[in-house]
């Protein structure tokens, strides 16, 4: 009886853990994979003709496969400013829908992470 009570509980509170934690990983992932295009784009790099693509690439191989789509990935070349720094830069910006079905209360979260280097 004791351990049905305190179970529940542990469960609930482990089941939280782990969900926050894969969500900051995956944040964490998308933030790389933003940047690593952001630095493709701006220095024209011949591996990524296509910066939008880059960066799903990157998710898939940083985060998990089918994570992102191209509709989730803006590319803007020549953006005047970012966090706060002004100046010419590449700008991706990632938006993830990917943890929007889990239960409260981290429902409906959608992750948008931005990644800039300078041009």
């Amino acid at each position: 009886m004791e351990f049905a009570l305190v179970g529940s509980v542990l469960m609930v509170a482990l089941f939280g853990i782990l969900s926050t934690g894969l969500l900051l990983w995956t944040e964490g992932g998308l933030q790389s994979a933003a940047t690593a295009a952001a630095r493709c784009g701006a220095l024209a790099s011949p591996l990524c003709t296509n910066v939008t693509q880059y960066a799903v690439t990157q998710a898939q191989n940083w985060v998990t496969s089918g994570i992102i789509g191209t509709g989730n990935v803006s590319v803007s070349a020549n953006a005047t400013s970012c966090n706060g720094a002004t100046g010419t830069f590449e700008v991706v910006t990632i938006t993830c829908p990917f943890w929007s079905s889990l239960p409260p209360p981290l429902s409906g979260i959608t992750l948008k992470v931005k990644g800039c280097y300078p041009t």
